[in-house]
């Protein structure tokens, strides 16, 4: 006997079980669908967020080779800048101050909020590398992105500008 041909001596409990199944299998394979495209729209963007008081230019290479990536983000500021990245990147190496200087809050909601002094950068280590980028300017005060997106396999290097107002924008 299959499920489709119940005996109507079943009753109506169990019209209303099979019933029930069914919707269950139809949000099951939904939310399966959802969260697969999630985590294809999710996984490859990582969200850098800057914050500062004055007009900034900041400087961001990053160099991909495979699933990894290199990501060197450098201040031209006078001010101390906090920039949150995931907290799964590790610092690397710092430029133009010592590692005693760049400091991080603990990491909170999947983020690392890093401080870089006047004139100075951090690199970071990301084993699993975005396919993009996002940078949030939540300060909405100028912010002048300097971008250098280097595909080592490919043998690619992409060079851009981009001023950042009150706005979220996407790097690459």
């Amino acid at each position: 006997m299959s499920l489709l041909s119940l005996p109507m001596s079943t009753g109506k409990h169990s019209k209303a079980a099979f019933m029930g199944l069914a919707l269950l299998m139809v949000f099951s394979l939904t939310s399966l669908e959802f969260s697969k495209l999630g985590g294809v729209l999710l996984r490859d963007t990582a969200d850098i967020g800057v914050e500062h008081l004055s007009p900034l230019s900041l400087y961001v290479e990053v160099g991909r080779l495979s699933n990894s990536a290199m990501i060197d983000i450098f201040s031209d500021g006078d001010e101390v800048v906090k920039i949150s990245v995931p907290d799964d990147w590790r610092l690397r190496e710092v430029r133009n101050a010592t590692v005693a200087d760049i400091t991080s809050d603990e990491p909170t909601f999947g983020f690392s909020r890093w401080y870089l002094p006047p004139h100075s950068g951090a690199s970071f280590y990301a084993f699993n590398g975005p396919e993009s980028i996002l940078l949030h300017n939540p300060s909405g005060v100028q912010l002048k992105v300097n971008v250098v997106n280097i595909e080592i396999e490919a043998e690619t290097v992409e060079r851009n500008i981009i001023l950042v107002t009150d706005s979220s924008v996407k790097l690459y």
